[in-house]
């Protein structure tokens, strides 16, 4: 079918690392796994799908200090 969009193997890997966030693979670890050369790129790409990572943060260091 001429209209029928195809994923790109870009698609295939932004779904592989939405999902592995999703299971609850911290940022590092998805950043080795992708092979990016910082976790810089990773945090700038991906950030945005950690839903509650600023409230959980605040959750830690309240733990920790307490």
């Amino acid at each position: 079918m001429p209209n029928e969009r195809r994923p790109r193997p870009h698609d295939i890997r932004h779904t592989h690392a939405s999902m592995m966030l999703a299971a609850g693979m911290d940022m590092y670890e998805l950043s080795r796994r992708l092979g990016h050369e910082s976790v810089k790129t990773t945090v700038d790409r991906y950030s945005h799908l950690v839903e509650g990572a600023h409230a959980r943060g605040a959750s830690i260091a309240d733990a920790a200090f307490g």
